[in-house]
């Protein structure tokens, strides 16, 4: 492999970024538009599935924001109790067992 000079590297790193903001903006996006479409009943077979997959990118996005130190409680401050009660209505892990799931299963 070629050694990239100092300012190729700075490139590709920058434009990394670029792809990773962008990205990130679509997925806002999409989710934003989720919001809607829960809210209003659509779906509503698929909550549980929703909930687990919804909580693991809420963890997920979370530990790169603590990674790069950008929480901020006044920002941020009313997602805890969305964290809280993700981990109690969907709980993540192998053996866990929704609120949904144990009231029909």
């Amino acid at each position: 492999m070629t050694r990239l000079t100092l300012e190729a590297q700075r490139q590709q790193v920058a434009d990394q970024y670029k792809v990773v903001a962008h990205l990130a903006a679509v997925i806002a996006e999409l989710y934003g538009d989720q919001v809607e479409i829960t809210q209003a009943g659509s779906m509503d077979s698929l909550l549980p599935m929703r909930g687990r997959r919804s909580h693991e990118l809420m963890d997920q996005l979370g530990d790169i924001l603590n990674a790069h130190d950008a929480a901020d409680d006044e920002r941020d401050g009313w997602t805890g109790v969305v964290f809280e009660a993700a981990r109690v209505m969907y709980p993540l892990g192998h053996n866990a067992t929704t609120i949904g799931e144990a009231d029909h299963g």
